[in-house]
C-alpha cells in the first residue's frame, strides 16, 4: 500500500515499540531494513509498551465436569449424579481461582448464591446483572475480564464449568480437562462436547468414578519436548 494515509512499511516502523514487539512475537526472524525484527527491539530501548488486558494470556481455560461414557452432563437442570468424592475434587481444584459459567448453571447453585472463595463470572447474552457474579455479554467481554484478573493475580487458573452450551463454546480455548468419569450411564439431556484434539494424560479409578485429566494434543507435544 502506498497511499496519504497509510505507507507500508511505515517508514517509522523501526523506531515504534508498539509495532516491533506484536512482530517479534509472531515473527522474530522477520527482516525489515537489513536486520531482523528482534534485533530493532533491541535498539529502541525502554519504550513502555504493555499487551491491553484482553491480550495478556488469560487463556487457555482448563476445563471441569462429571460425565458418564456417553458425555451425558446433566438431565432437567440437574446434575447426573451427586458423589462426595467428586464434590471434594471439584473444591480442591476451583477454590481459590476463577469459575466461569453459563446462567443455567448459575441458576441451579443452591440459593443461587456464587461459590464460596472463588471468583465467579457468569457469561450470558441475556443477564444484566447478578449479586455476587461478574457477568460478561460476550467473549471479548469474558477475554478483558479475565485479562484484567490475570494482570492482578496471575497466579489464579481459569475453570470453565458448565453447562453444555458454554463447554461448546469454550472448548477450543481450553488447554487442560479434568473429567469425573462416571461408571453409568444416565438418562441425560445435556452433554459434554467431543473433545478429539486431547490426549489422556492420567485417570485415578475411585470406585463409583475415575478422575480423569486431558491435555490439548499440542501441549503435550510442547510439554515432552
Amino acid at each position: 500500500l502506498d497511499e496519504p494515509e497509510l505507507k507500508l512499511p511505515h517508514p517509522y516502523l523501526t523506531q515504534r515499540a508498539f509495532v516491533l514487539r506484536p512482530l517479534r512475537d509472531i515473527v522474530p526472524n522477520l527482516v525489515i531494513s537489513g536486520a531482523p525484527v528482534r534485533d530493532w527491539c533491541q535498539s529502541i530501548g525502554d519504550q513502555d509498551v504493555s499487551p491491553a488486558a484482553e491480550l495478556a494470556n488469560p487463556w487457555p481455560l482448563q476445563m471441569i465436569a462429571c460425565l458418564d461414557a456417553r458425555r451425558g452432563i446433566g438431565y432437567r437442570g440437574e446434575l447426573l449424579a451427586h458423589l462426595p468424592e467428586d464434590m471434594k475434587h471439584f473444591r480442591a481444584l476451583t477454590e481459590g481461582n476463577v469459575v466461569i459459567m453459563g446462567r443455567r448453571t448459575m441458576e441451579s447453585l443452591p440459593g443461587k448464591e456464587p461459590l464460596a472463595n472463588r471468583t465467579n463470572i457468569v457469561l450470558s447474552r441475556t443477564l444484566s446483572a447478578a449479586e455476587g457474579f461478574a457477568v460478561c455479554r460476550s467473549l471479548p467481554d469474558l477475554w478483558r475480564e479475565l485479562g484484567r484478573l490475570h494482570i492482578e493475580e496471575p497466579q489464579r487458573s481459569f475453570w470453565c464449568i458448565g453447562g453444555a452450551e458454554l463447554y461448546a463454546e469454550l472448548l477450543p480455548y481450553a488447554r487442560e480437562l479434568h473429567l469425573t468419569r462416571l461408571k453409568q450411564s444416565y438418562e441425560a439431556d445435556a452433554f459434554f462436547p467431543a473433545f478429539p484434539g486431547f490426549a489422556l494424560c492420567s485417570s485415578d479409578d475411585r470406585g463409583a468414578c475415575a478422575f480423569e485429566h486431558y491435555v490439548a494434543a499440542d501441549r503435550l507435544l510442547k510439554m515432552k519436548i
